[in-house]
């Protein structure tokens, strides 16, 4: 693979070259007949030297093979990890080289008069472009046009510090955090100042919540460039409430990317809320111990002191008279401007369009839309199919629709037009033979809000617990209903996230079990926990207690289970 991104010869060579040589030694010594060169030896010294090399190779030699073979077994792990990702792209790309769009900076919308609908084309000097079109920026200095993105305004202060740390960072590397609403320029603001600081540096940009390809390349011992690694949205690559199928960032790869020989630079966006979240504590239960926080993992590394955080709001009144002066020379700023409803930012990015479209959306389109939406403010993270959607629209109108085709028509025209504008997006990368969706980032947080206090439907309930989902999304699934006391919806969900390896799960099935005088199989439950190796099956010590079964709590207290010691006691 292009790149140096390759398992090291020598790592595999040498232990097998050690072993080889402590194979051979010992063979001489231990033949019958020696060596003519071996015979001015006495006979004692060669049965001393094989036992001294097997003593040798026991403590020192297989311990060290081994931690090689895992060396070199962590490096192809990250090499192949590597090439899915890349596909047949043979290296990773420099930043500067990065379509915007990849990294999910919001693509602006066109002017609604008298914009042409594809930059022009007329040479001019050099190859470079006249500005014939003063509503697109002509190329920059470097030869890279940017026809989808408005002229760039400088934001007020925070720019310039960013800048600055980033500069700082280019030796040592760190983690640089923007945190705002949905649509205020997080994505773009990093962008802009990534682009003038990093360009020429490397760039990691994983799919969204698959944080796999970044824990390989951090436990790897290949030489690393000059990385950025690029995680928008950051909430779906972190062990917690809002991560998508796939593998979380562990704060172990997270540091020892930050250790790197060669400097690495972390960057991340998250909506407010999913910082709040990430960072909330649990309350000690009893007053002698510390409070601790929900998702440990996650707070971890949003905490981490390598990292420069940035709080973004919608533009200041300087930025507006900013993007005022520049309205001559992308018109677009002027439309924003005129919105007074909306930030410049959220403007640009078709937030008018996109509620509009929402509100008057016809019966079938807001049945599709609410039954996404309450998907995800229920817990549902991950991806949302066809199947789902439909099952979710019809749970929301309450009976099927007599029209045949009434979903293929109000699901086309919620992905039509641009992908500014259109509700209901691609989730990840687009597959023709399974596509998944979801909702437009600003509709979502916008109509969370809106829906926030709307009863759920039962049968919008049965149909989420009716969906094949993964452990984590059954699990947030399960602690919503468990919330609002539907404990009929909360018990199978709780169910098949504890199938799936969720131990908090099985924790809450048990609970619930018992809660509805199942204590047989709440015990059940909570038994296999124990037999599978949980000691601190806290559950089982209650609901043994409950059922006052002393020989049972002596038995796990005999065991080393404090919690079943105490209530023994």
């Amino acid at each position: 693979m292009a790149g140096g991104f390759r398992a090291k010869a020598h790592r595999v060579v040498a232990p097998i070259l050690v072993l080889v040589g402590v194979a051979v030694v010992t063979a001489v010594l231990q033949a019958t007949e020696p060596p003519a060169w071996l015979s001015w030896l006495p006979k004692w010294f060669s049965p001393a030297v094989v036992a001294v090399l097997g003593v040798f190779s026991l403590w020192v030699v297989q311990p060290w093979a081994k931690r090689r073979q895992a060396e070199v077994d962590n490096e192809r792990t990250a090499v192949r990890r590597l090439k899915d990702h890349l596909g047949r792209q043979q290296d990773l790309k420099k930043f500067r080289d990065v379509d915007p769009a990849a990294l999910g900076v919001h693509q602006a919308i066109d002017r609604r008069e008298g914009t042409p609908q594809a930059p022009p084309t007329v040479a001019h000097g050099r190859g470079r472009c006249r500005n014939l079109w003063p509503g697109r920026q002509t190329p920059d200095d470097d030869g890279h046009a940017d026809w989808d993105m408005p002229i760039w305004v400088a934001r007020e202060k925070v720019e310039d510090d960013l800048r600055l740390w980033l500069a700082k960072a280019k030796i040592n590397g760190g983690f640089v955090l923007v945190v705002g609403d949905s649509c205020v320029g997080k994505t773009r603001l990093l962008h802009k100042t990534v682009l003038d600081v990093l360009g020429d540096w490397a760039v990691l940009v994983p799919d969204r919540g698959e944080a796999g390809v970044v824990n390989a390349v951090a436990d790897s011992t290949f030489d690393l460039p000059k990385l950025v690694v690029w995680l928008d949205e950051l909430q779906r690559f972190l062990p917690g409430p809002d991560r998508t199928s796939g593998t979380a960032l562990t704060p172990g790869a997270f540091r020892k990317l930050l250790d790197a020989l060669t400097p690495v630079v972390i960057v991340g966006t998250l909506w407010p809320d999913h910082a709040a979240s990430l960072r909330r504590i649990r309350p000690s239960e009893h007053g002698d111990s510390p409070p601790s926080f929900v998702n440990p993992e996650a707070a971890d590394i949003i905490n981490s002191d390598r990292r420069k955080e940035v709080t973004l709001h919608s533009f200041s009144e300087n930025e507006r008279r900013e993007a005022a002066l520049l309205t001559s020379r992308d018109p677009r700023l002027g439309d924003a401007l005129a919105v007074r409803e909306f930030g410049i930012t959220e403007a640009l990015a078709g937030a008018p369009d996109l509620i509009r479209r929402y509100e008057q959306a016809t019966e079938h389109q807001r049945a599709i839309l609410f039954g996404a939406v309450d998907a995800r403010r229920l817990g549902l993270q991950g991806a949302l199919t066809e199947s789902l959607l439909m099952a979710l629209a019809v749970a929301q109108i309450g009976y099927p629709p007599s029209d045949e085709r009434w979903f293929e028509r109000a699901f086309k025209d919620l992905k039509l037009k641009s992908r500014a504008t259109a509700p209901i997006l691609h989730f990840g990368r687009a597959d023709p033979s399974t596509p998944r969706y979801t909702v437009a980032d600003y509709l979502l947080q916008y109509a969370i809000a809106e829906r926030r206090n709307e009863k759920v439907s039962a049968s919008v309930w049965q149909a989420l617990v009716d969906r094949e989902t993964e452990a984590d999304d059954a699990l947030r699934l399960g602690q919503s209903a468990e919330d609002r006391l539907l404990y009929c919806h909360a018990i199978p969900l709780y169910r098949r996230a504890s199938v799936l390896g969720e131990e908090l799960a099985a924790d809450r099935l048990a609970v619930l079990l018992e809660a509805r005088g199942e204590l047989g199989a709440a015990l059940s439950q909570s038994r296999s926990r124990a037999k599978a190796g949980d000691r601190d099956a806290a559950v089982l010590a209650d609901l043994l207690a409950e059922r006052g079964d002393v020989r049972a709590l002596s038995a796990r207290a005999d065991a080393g289970d404090s919690r079943a010691a105490s209530r023994l006691a």
